[in-house]
């Protein structure tokens, strides 16, 4: 295997959540070690985008803001809160206002499951709580809603 090829099966490798079993066949947590590298903002934000995308939150066309200071002094203050928590946020501009959504690793839901469990709150360009819910990213990638759990 070609070098160039292995590192970057290594790469997407390190990305992919594991879901880890005992000899047994039962369902062991997943390593805080392991979560904590899922909670860097980077990834957080990665993640975050998936998630955004594969549920078509956003309209078509449009644009994500990545810098701050181009957001409502509401939805500064929320970017500043959840950084602070070590969570990320995503905001994209479209036709009807700002979307703007945080997300926060639940690692007890992460460790349980042994997939990447995320916290998503969605505010409108007011810095207004439209929605919020939890979601799981499935080992094949899709995403499921946790609901109640």
């Amino acid at each position: 295997m070609p070098r160039a090829h292995a590192l970057a099966l290594a790469t997407v490798a390190a990305l992919v959540p594991r879901t880890r079993h005992s000899h047994d066949g039962t369902l062991t947590p997943m390593k805080t070690m392991t979560l904590r590298t899922f909670q860097q903002p980077s990834r957080l934000q990665s993640l975050l985008d998936s998630l955004v995308k594969s549920r078509n939150w956003v309209p078509a066309g449009a644009v994500r803001v990545s810098d701050r200071s181009e957001l409502s002094s509401a939805l500064q203050k929320l970017a500043v809160k959840v950084l602070k928590t070590e969570g990320a946020w995503r905001a994209w501009l479209g036709h009807d206002g700002v979307r703007f959504f945080t997300v926060d690793m639940s690692m007890e839901l992460s460790r349980e499951r042994g997939l990447a469990a995320l916290k998503v709150s969605y505010y409108d360009d007011k810095g207004s709580l439209q929605q919020y819910g939890l979601w799981i990213q499935l080992a094949d990638g899709a995403w499921r809603e946790a609901c109640g759990e």
